[in-house]
């Protein structure tokens, strides 16, 4: 129902008027569900079914209809919110998939550096123990040789 009829001051007493026109309803348009004047009669809802309603009636089927459209409308934003929760929990399924497949590639891609860099730091060790000898003797070698050019010295001092 549409907002366009309204109460004056809330007394049991008072009618239903329709808004546009400012007169009092004195039909139910079964069709739109709506209150109507006798000027809408004869524009709007010309061919609609139209029941009549005494001014006595006219208070208490308003507050009816009110309250069935109400609840009708209760029941569909309920409905349309659970299907709202529903997505929202899909979407959040979804994404929480996506996170858990991202950390276990980077967990896997953090466990392979971590390997491949305890085999460069093991080759590097052996290399360094294997050549520290050799590095060592090529050291001597080399003082031993600009030793011997200053001091003409041709004794190996090692």
């Amino acid at each position: 129902m549409s907002g366009s009829q309204s109460t004056g001051s809330g007394r049991s007493t008072e009618h239903v008027f329709y808004s546009l026109h400012n007169k009092e309803t004195t039909f139910l348009c079964t069709e739109c569900r709506q209150f109507i004047c006798d000027r809408c009669v004869e524009s709007v809802h010309t061919r609609h079914a139209l029941k009549s309603i005494s001014k006595r009636n006219n208070n208490i089927l308003y507050h009816e209809i009110l309250q069935q459209q109400f609840n009708l409308y209760k029941d569909v934003w309920l409905v349309e919110l659970e299907e709202q929760i529903q997505a929202i929990d899909l979407h959040a399924a979804k994404l929480e998939e996506i996170i858990n497949k991202l950390r276990d590639s980077y967990k896997e891609e953090i466990l392979r550096k971590n390997t491949q860099n305890k085999s460069i730091l093991k080759e590097t060790e052996n290399e360094t123990d294997n050549n520290n000898p050799t590095t060592l003797s090529l050291i001597q070698n080399n003082f031993y040789t600009v030793s011997n050019r200053f001091t003409g010295n041709k004794t190996r001092v090692w």
